[in-house]
Formats: structure tokens, C-alpha cells, sequence
């Protein structure tokens, strides 16, 4: 954030990265300036001609490793100048559901296994959405958002259409999204407003029909166990 050179305007990042400028006259009339994407840090000279700020880059791909390999080798498979995080493998094995921000804002997308034919399945434009999971069918891929300002779960058909909020009454607090194996159900992992520096976590389930089955207190450090199917790595630059 900083001041212009007579102090009747400020300007700013926003979260996703863009340079916005207000006046205090008019604060309400914020305008979003046409330079300076993934830039923070910005300071103005007092001659008021000149401007600096810092631009960072984060770029996360998902990889592939091959376990009957000898020795096991791994391979970019989900790749772009941007992130992609939080793969989910179809069960048949053929598609692959992750979340890109590569067009900007954070949203899930589904491709083929090989990492080919990227389809965009939520366009909220909003940066928290992701964490997409397959319904044990593979006919609906499971996410949260914040669309709207409140956390929530939605369903989209992997063949694209318009993504299917669940109506579950849990006040902004949802974080995770899951499925239990029989898919008749879809658990959401929800920080309770915490007591302590750690909190407390509540597991909520509710069936596909919208409805909420129950939920009960979970302790937050459970052991888990799981295979390996594919990891991302991270670069940064700036």
C-alpha cells in the first residue's frame, strides 16, 4: 500500500495479486490499475512520476512417479506457468481433477490421465475453490468454494455444466471435502471457532440429496494412511 504525491489517493494489492487505486473522496469507487499482476510491495517516489513494486512467481506442477520402475523415475504431468495442486484420479483411472489458477483465480479442472485435454469445470473467479474428490462412480467431482463469502460443498458433472451447491447449514466453516467408499455420502472437515491455539475439528456428513446425516467431533492429528499416486513440487521465483 502507499500514498500518491498529494496524498488524495492510495494505492494497493489485492489478494490476487492486481494493483488497485482508491480515492479518499470516493473510496467506494476503487479502480483496478492495468499493470502490476502477482505484484505486492508497492512504493511511489515523492516526484510522483515513478513507482516500484515486487512481482513473485509461484509455479506448482503435478508429477507422476512410477513405482514398477527400476529405479522408480517421475515425470511432469499436469503442468502450466501457473500452480496446480490437489490432484484426484478418476476411479477408472482415465481423468484427473485438480485445482489451476492458471487463468488467474483458483478452479477446478479435470483432464486425461496423461495430463492432456484440460477442461475448466468452476468458474466462481474467486481464489478459494478446490479440493476436488471423484464420487466413487466417477459421475460427479466434488469441491468447496467461498463463492458468495461462505464456504460450501458443490457437485459438477467432469463432462462440464454448471457446478450443484449443497444446501448444508454450516455456517462458513467448511474446509475439506471428501467422499466415504460406498459414495453415498460426502464428509467435510470444519474448524469450529477455536479455544485454544489449535481449535477444535468437527467431521460433518451429509448425503448427496442435500440433506446432513450427522456429525461428531474428531480428534485434528488422526493418523491416516494412503498410497502415493502423484505429489506436486513448487518453484518460486521473483
Amino acid at each position: 500500500m502507499a500514498w500518491s504525491a498529494d496524498g488524495s489517493r492510495i494505492l494497493f494489492s489485492s489478494s490476487s495479486g492486481n494493483f488497485w487505486e482508491t480515492s479518499l473522496a470516493r473510496p467506494g469507487d476503487a479502480q483496478k490499475l492495468p499493470f502490476g499482476y502477482d505484484a505486492q510491495d508497492i512504493a511511489v517516489s515523492p516526484s510522483a512520476h515513478r513507482l516500484v513494486y515486487v512481482q513473485g512467481v509461484t509455479n506448482t506442477n503435478i508429477w507422476r512417479l512410477d513405482l514398477q520402475a527400476s529405479p522408480p523415475t517421475a515425470d511432469k504431468l499436469v503442468l502450466s506457468s501457473r500452480q496446480q495442486i490437489a490432484p484426484s484420479i478418476s476411479p477408472n483411472g482415465s481423468k484427473i481433477a485438480f485445482q489451476s489458477d492458471r487463468t488467474g483465480p483458483n478452479e477446478v479442472w479435470v483432464c486425461d490421465a496423461d495430463g492432456s485435454n484440460p477442461i475448466q469445470l468452476s468458474s466462481f473467479g474467486i481464489k478459494v475453490t478446490g479440493t476436488p474428490r471423484w464420487s466413487p462412480d466417477g459421475r460427479w467431482v466434488a469441491f468447496d468454494s467461498r463463492a458468495g463469502g461462505e464456504a460450501n460443498i458443490y457437485l459438477v458433472d467432469p463432462l462440464g455444466g454448471v457446478p450443484r451447491k449443497l444446501e448444508i447449514d454450516i455456517h462458513g466453516l467448511a474446509c475439506r471435502v471428501g467422499r466415504t467408499t460406498d459414495g453415498g455420502s460426502i464428509s467435510t472437515m470444519m474448524r469450529m471457532p477455536p479455544a485454544s491455539r489449535y481449535g477444535k475439528c468437527r467431521l460433518a456428513v451429509a448425503t448427496p440429496c442435500n440433506s446432513p446425516r450427522h456429525t461428531l467431533p474428531i480428534r485434528s492429528n488422526h493418523p491416516t494412511a494412503s498410497r502415493c499416486i502423484s505429489f506436486v513440487t513448487r518453484d518460486y521465483g521473483a
